[in-house]
């Protein structure tokens, strides 16, 4: 079922549209050895290896294509309430969507072994620095099976100054059971989605929605 301004739905063939893939795709995806917890994503059909042409991670494996650089990400609007969620930070402590009520927040789901999740941690890191004192919340919700305490030691190692949770299925499938990393949901003061990416964006482009959602 495809719904409007969702940049990702299954096509009958039940790979996401959207993912990189060319007509000869399926000779060319290899399986990369990696560690048991990503393997077990890939084998899920969810959060898999990173894909070289599309700037995020993705379940249609590691794509041996290079481009010249990576394609621009889905960006859709879609003005649709956001769904309430409860989750658990870095030391146990439940965090909610009821929090940051008033608030605008960029929900971005991500993991430490993501490379353009990690590639987007400075520009996030930047924009609470920035916009935090005028409303703005960022919160990174991690799709790690390590465990949180391997998700903290990578945080401080990166200095992130943001909220950080361990995210579940449950999350996902609330936020439109997306199929590919970093999914990134900017929401309104109101709690309504103004804007959804699926793919890393130059940090200036992604501040300029920020801002506007400031206003």
């Amino acid at each position: 079922m495809t719904r409007s301004g969702a940049p990702y739905s299954r096509s009958t063939s039940g790979t996401p549209i959207g993912t990189p893939r060319s007509p000869s795709a399926s000779k060319k995806v290899q399986t990369l050895d990696v560690p048991p917890d990503l393997t077990q994503l890939a084998k899920d059909n969810r959060y898999a290896l990173p894909d070289a042409n599309r700037g995020v991670a993705t379940a249609s494996g590691y794509s041996q294509q290079k481009s010249s650089g990576p394609a621009p990400a889905q960006i859709a609007t879609t003005a649709l309430p956001a769904p309430a969620w409860k989750l658990k930070d870095l030391d146990g402590h439940e965090v909610s969507s009821e929090q940051f009520k008033g608030k605008v927040m960029v929900v971005d789901f991500w993991a430490t072994w993501c490379g353009p999740c990690v590639e987007e941690i400075p520009g996030y890191i930047a924009l609470q620095n920035k916009y935090g004192p005028s409303g703005l919340v960022v919160i990174g919700v991690s799709l790690d099976r390590k465990g949180s305490a391997h998700v903290k030691q990578f945080a401080q190692a990166k200095g992130m100054n943001y909220t950080l949770v361990m995210g579940d299925e449950a999350m996902v499938e609330a936020f439109g059971d997306f199929q590919a990393i970093p999914t990134t949901f900017l929401i309104s003061r109101e709690g309504r989605i103004l804007n959804q990416k699926t793919g890393a964006v130059p940090p200036e482009e992604y501040e300029k929605l920020v801002k506007a959602a400031l206003q």
